[in-house]
């Protein structure tokens, strides 16, 4: 577990902030968008209508996974309304995401008469990849750590780190 955070300019005020959590997130969203604008271009789809459907189905995505984050964190909400509104990469709850992202395409691609099936095939193991990478920058945040373990392979997370306060809170 490395938390990385890379500040742009470096030194001073920062105008960008680049955790490590939001830098796999647009590493896996930058795959699985190149897949996508290939496999709808395999499909016989304009690269126009390519870009705009993946247009869609990202805002599809980010609205689902600040919608379902909002339902099931509404008590920490209501103390932190401008949660809801930051424009950082947080806040997000990722299968509420794939959901409306997943129906969004759906619609779309009845709408236009495209093979939903078959693309929809086609980008499922491009999924799961992205989401991994995705998941390595929670491992490397310290976000998402699971349970305590005592295997030989277990990781050991810093003391008065929050992985390691929660685990000495929940046991």
């Amino acid at each position: 577990m490395y938390p990385f955070t890379i500040e742009i300019p470096p030194g001073g005020e920062p105008l960008l902030i680049i955790t490590a959590y939001s830098f796999f997130s647009i590493v896996a969203g930058s795959y699985l968008l190149f897949w996508t604008l290939r496999k709808l271009k395999e499909s016989k789809v304009t690269l126009i209508s390519a870009i705009g459907l993946a247009t869609l189905i990202i805002i599809a995505f980010l609205i689902g996974s600040r919608l379902l984050y909002i339902l099931l964190y509404w008590p920490q909400v209501l103390e932190n309304p401008d949660a809801i509104t930051t424009l950082r990469l947080t806040n997000f709850t990722l299968y509420g995401g794939l959901g409306l992202a997943l129906l969004t395409w759906w619609a779309t691609a009845k709408l236009f008469h495209l093979p939903y099936l078959k693309i929809t095939d086609q980008l499922s193991p491009h999924v799961g990849i992205a989401i991994s990478i995705t998941r390595l920058g929670c491992f490397c945040t310290g976000c998402c750590f699971g349970k305590t373990t005592t295997v030989a392979w277990g990781i050991r997370f810093p003391l008065f780190s929050q992985a390691h306060l929660t685990q000495l809170y929940n046991k």
